[in-house]
Parts: structure tokens; C-alpha cells; sequence
């Protein structure tokens, strides 16, 4: 039977394993490069999550201008200012407790969208309907173009319908006088 012999060492193999561990490394920066960067859109979806937050759940108008440029416009509105303030202020009479819940936020280029939820408690008449101290939520989706870093046009929908609907539903199954 022959006899093993041990193996003479190969004068490449360092040079290959390093090799390999210098492409190995280079392709892992890379991957968690790409995975981690802060682009501008990432940056913007960080924008329109902070905005929501600070100005519809907050109401933090000091704020303002770090999220919205000077000729912003709400839902083709130059008055984007009084229109944000007007929906917060409308949310705050009615509910408490408001917390921001984002579903989703796809960028694109100079676009961010975001899909949310705004969860509170119905304290006040809202449309017409008494307060029912039921828990509601209010979803919505806002659609923002980012020009240097800040919101120029924005159109934001709330689903105001169904919010309306299930302060209805719960105030009916309310006992009488308990909307007070």
C-alpha cells in the first residue's frame, strides 16, 4: 500500500486566500453599503414620517419650516400651511391620544408616498356625531415631491367617509346620553 505523504505546501495559496478574502470583504461593504446608504430618498421618506408626526399628532408648527419649502402646496394649494394646521386642529378637537401608525413608504426619485394610520379616541362631535370615548382610527396617504430636502408639493387624502361611518356605528351602539 503506499504510503501518504503530507502534501508540499502551494507557494499561490496565500496569494489565492487573500485574494478571495479581499473580494469577499469588498463585496460585503458593498452589499451593506447599499442596504444602509442614506440617499435622498431614504431621507425624504425620514421627511414625510417626521412631518406627519410633528405637525398632524404633535401640532409642533415651530417645525414647519424644516419640512415644507416657502411655495409649498397642499392639494394644489398655496396655503399649505393653513390647510395642514386646519386638519390638525380639526383631528385634536374631536380625538385624543392621536398616534401615527406608517403602513408604507415607496420613493421614487423626488416622491415619497406613505400609507397611515392615525389612531385616538373620539372625545368630541366629529361630523355631526356625538362623542362615543371609542377607540377610531383615520387612514390616510400622502403623496410629497421633496425639492432640497423639503416638502414642495404634497396631496394628502384622508379617509374622512370612514372615519365618519365608524363614529356613527359606535355612537348608535352607544347608550342614550353616553355621547356627552
Amino acid at each position: 500500500m503506499p504510503s501518504v505523504s503530507a502534501s508540499k505546501p502551494n507557494p499561490a495559496a496565500p496569494l489565492t486566500v487573500g485574494i478571495m478574502r479581499a473580494v469577499f470583504a469588498t463585496a460585503v461593504a458593498g452589499f451593506l453599503a447599499a442596504g444602509c446608504a442614506e440617499g435622498p430618498e431614504q431621507a425624504n421618506k425620514e421627511v414625510a414620517r417626521s412631518y406627519l408626526q410633528a405637525l398632524l399628532v404633535d401640532a409642533d408648527w415651530a417645525q414647519w419650516d424644516n419640512y415644507f419649502g416657502p411655495a409649498a402646496s397642499i392639494n394644489g394649494s398655496g396655503f399649505a400651511l393653513q390647510i395642514m394646521r386646519g386638519t390638525a386642529e380639526g383631528l385634536h378637537f374631536s380625538f385624543s391620544d392621536l398616534e401615527l401608525e406608517i403602513s408604507q413608504q415607496v420613493a421614487e426619485g423626488d416622491w415619497v408616498a406613505t400609507r397611515f394610520t392615525l389612531h385616538g379616541v373620539h372625545e368630541r362631535p366629529f361630523n355631526d356625531q356625538p362623542a362615543t370615548h371609542a377607540p377610531v382610527e383615520l387612514n390616510g396617504f400622502v403623496m410629497d415631491r421633496f425639492s432640497a430636502g423639503r416638502v414642495a408639493e404634497s396631496r394628502m387624502l384622508l379617509d374622512v367617509w370612514g372615519l365618519s361611518r365608524s363614529t356613527a356605528a359606535a355612537a348608535a351602539r352607544a347608550p342614550r346620553g353616553a355621547g356627552n
